[in-house]
């Protein structure tokens, strides 16, 4: 039923000029540099859940987690996550994904880190999203910074103006 509604969905988005209806991607999470310290005393050990969306995340006006996985199931082409690393706030993890996904004009990579804890639920720290179609023109063949964006109000993440 989820595949069937992922379907539909995908098909009424129009797809990238030029592009068939699926294209392989090289997504590379190389690391996090600095990453906000972890609430109390404890260390942090991060893991980075890399999808693509159909829609950009940053646009929802309800940034709950509950809306956010609601989200996810209505616009999640694919989903991955790499390895946790212990006791780090500058993880380095070198993964590498080659989906297959469908080219829409509203697709993006999104980039989700989190601080697992073995105690109680993981504790988000930061995301970022770029859009598919900056990737297909050629704009990320270089190494880029790209500053972590907060979920919502609650999160550590800050961001410089």
């Amino acid at each position: 039923l989820l595949e069937g509604a992922k379907d539909t969905l995908q098909e009424e988005l129009p797809l990238i000029a030029g592009l068939g209806d699926q294209i392989q991607l090289d997504i590379q999470v190389l690391k996090a540099t600095s990453l906000p310290p972890p609430e109390y005393l404890c260390v942090q050990d991060p893991y980075c859940i890399v999808s693509v969306v159909n829609r950009n995340p940053a646009e929802l006006t309800d940034r709950s987690w509950k809306t956010y996985l609601k989200f996810a199931k209505d616009n999640e082409q694919w989903r991955q996550q790499t390895e946790t690393l212990e006791d780090t706030d500058n993880p380095a993890w070198s993964a590498r994904f080659q989906p297959k996904v469908q080219p829409t004009s509203t697709a993006h990579i999104h980039f989700m880190l989190f601080d697992e804890d073995a105690i109680s639920a993981d504790k988000f720290i930061g995301q970022v999203a770029v859009s598919l179609q900056e990737v297909v023109d050629g704009q990320w063949r270089e190494l880029k910074p790209v500053p972590l964006l907060p979920r919502d109000e609650t999160s550590q993440v800050a961001v410089d103006a």
